[in-house]
């Protein structure tokens, strides 16, 4: 997760962003009931980055709090939403969402 730190500036924008990607959850269809994915697929790293999105961050962001290129957080990205079929990273973030992986709020 992010420290206070890194989110300095940012401070609510999770927040802000977590109920627009709820609401997009809605027309997406429910992949889970039909083709089994799994977290551990996902490394390390394309966790961090996943947790990341999730909390409203944009991939300048990510990158300067893991200490890697922009290029290479959408190369992350790319293999996320190939792992877990998704369209896009909200679809990706919704996904994970619902097979419980990821959790909104304060302590997540």
């Amino acid at each position: 997760m992010l420290s206070t730190t890194a989110m300095r500036g940012h401070a609510g924008q999770g927040q802000r962003l977590a109920r627009p990607i709820v609401g997009e959850a809605k027309g997406y269809a429910q992949v889970t009931d039909t083709i089994p994915l799994y977290y551990s697929h996902l490394t390390l790293r394309e966790r961090e980055v996943l947790e990341m999105v999730a909390e409203g961050c944009s991939n300048k962001l990510i990158g300067h709090h893991l200490c890697i290129s922009e290029r290479t957080v959408k190369n992350h990205l790319a293999n996320i939403r190939v792992k877990l079929r998704a369209l896009d990273r909200t679809h990706a973030v919704v996904t994970a969402l619902r097979l419980g992986w990821l959790s909104l709020g304060p302590n997540s």
